[in-house]
């Protein structure tokens, strides 16, 4: 697969953005020193200590495809290929049209 960029790409038009907010507001978060600050940048609940727990609903349905799992298949450190040429037809799109 040729994943090299084409010479001329419709990214080239894209406009640069403002900077993003979130991660403004999570920078201004890290930066600040009060220890009973709240983080509103990450959009998880954390208890007192600091620790992100498991609700149970997410638990039962684990549990669930634990029990319908019959075989545990791992990728290559490729991949999965079929994923990475159908993402770089888009990616690459200008490319096709030359």
């Amino acid at each position: 697969m040729n994943m090299t960029a084409p010479r001329s790409s419709f990214f080239a038009t894209l406009a640069v953005q403002p900077p993003d907010a979130l991660l403004a507001l999570i920078q201004m978060f890290d930066a600040d020193p009060r220890p009973r600050k709240l983080d509103l940048g990450v959009g998880v609940y954390r208890d007192e200590t600091g620790a992100t727990p498991v609700m149970t609903a997410i638990k039962a349905a684990e549990a669930q495809l634990l029990d319908k799992q019959v075989t545990t298949g791992y990728l290559g450190q490729e991949g999965n290929l079929e994923f990475l040429e159908a993402i770089a037809g888009l990616t690459f799109l200008a490319k096709r049209r030359q």
